[in-house]
């Protein structure tokens, strides 16, 4: 796109706060585009696909000739909260996390969105090892991806100075190792009891924040077919939303409403890009809807690379593209989810122009 073009930026930001007053807007102007109008959308790991349905419809509906849709954050520089606007009385003040005040607690402060899965997970009947052994196969996955170079078209290379960062830090078969080893060791770290036992959630069956961002350009398909022979047609989304204490149910919840909606069995489905801020939500996905192990995450997720928040979303998106690309299927879905237990899910087909 050119800076000339009356297009819009969909930017999904997870965690906010500290970044000023519209990032997209800062990332636009230091992309030499700064005449182009941004649209901050929240809602943590969520942000960034319903970044892309939302530049999505504005695209479908006429109201712009392309969007470029996606998100990141900077899990590293996220800042601390001290709420003392009228002064701090005598006596400590509380400082909270923003990652956690904006992304992992519920409205009231009180319960994390680790511990609110790890409930969830137990009353669903998925067990520890089930966990476990997902995030090393999730693993396993994106070492083979990365091996046959499946990744090296997709990242954009970061210079600052004299260094420069062409590939992501994980995978990387130090961790895959290390990751072999520990991963049975690992303690719970949200709930240590649960009805059903022992708390199951570790560090090492769920996703580490990190710093990610990610962005497609959407447009209509005379402009698509501009980019090659092969493109992603997005078909629909839906939302769905539960309550808090079911936040890890609404990925399948949002799935189970696009497929009905566009009357697609589970079976046609090539692949499946899923959120993996925990373990337990792709495994509640794939017993409910009966999809293969293979299908879901075929070149890793979350559990690999990290929660990127709002860059989380259009990964996704890219490596389901890529993986159509090599694949006969034609159908696939992406996912995300939010702490705040909403998700958007969208519906992709394979186009040859």
């Amino acid at each position: 796109p050119r800076s000339s073009e009356p297009g819009e930026l969909f930017f999904g930001c997870g965690a906010p706060g500290g970044l000023g007053s519209s990032p997209g807007s800062w990332s636009l102007e230091l992309a030499g585009m700064g005449q182009m109008m941004s649209t901050l959308v929240g809602g943590g790991a969520n942000s960034g696909v319903k970044a892309i349905a939302l530049g999505a419809s504005a695209v479908a509906a006429g109201r712009v000739p392309f969007a470029v849709s996606g998100g990141g954050d900077s899990a590293s520089n996220a800042g601390f909260l001290l709420r003392g606007r009228v002064g701090l009385s005598i006596g400590p003040g509380r400082v909270e996390d923003l990652l956690l005040t904006d992304c992992g607690k519920d409205w009231n402060m009180k319960s994390t969105a680790g511990a609110r899965a790890e409930t969830s997970a137990a009353r669903a009947g998925v067990p520890r090892a089930a966990m476990d052994r997902f995030a090393l196969e999730s693993y396993r996955a994106a070492l083979a991806r990365r091996a046959s170079r499946f990744f090296t078209p997709l990242i954009a290379p970061v210079h600052a100075g004299n260094s420069s960062i062409e590939e992501d830090d994980h995978p990387n078969e130090d961790l895959a190792t290390e990751l072999e080893v520990e991963i049975v060791k690992a303690q719970p770290c949200f709930v240590t009891q649960t009805s059903q036992g022992s708390g199951a959630i570790t560090a090492r069956n769920s996703a580490r924040f990190s710093d990610s961002a990610g962005f497609v350009v959407l447009a209509d398909e005379s402009r698509a077919k501009a980019s090659g022979p092969i493109g992603l047609e997005i078909v629909d989304f839906v939302d769905a939303a539960l309550q808090s204490s079911e936040a890890i149910h609404a990925p399948t919840s949002a799935v189970e409403k696009l497929l009905a909606r566009n009357r697609v069995d589970p079976e046609r489905l090539a692949f499946i890009e899923i959120d993996e801020s925990f373990a337990a939500s792709p495994l509640i996905l794939m017993k409910k809807l009966r999809i293969p192990r293979e299908k879901v995450n075929a070149a890793g997720g979350s559990l690999v690379f990290g929660d990127g928040l709002g860059g989380s979303g259009p990964r996704m998106l890219i490596h389901l593209c890529e993986l159509l690309k090599e694949d006969k299927g034609d159908l696939g879905v992406v996912v995300g989810y939010s702490s705040g237990s909403q998700s958007t899910a969208l519906l992709v087909r394979k186009v040859k122009f």
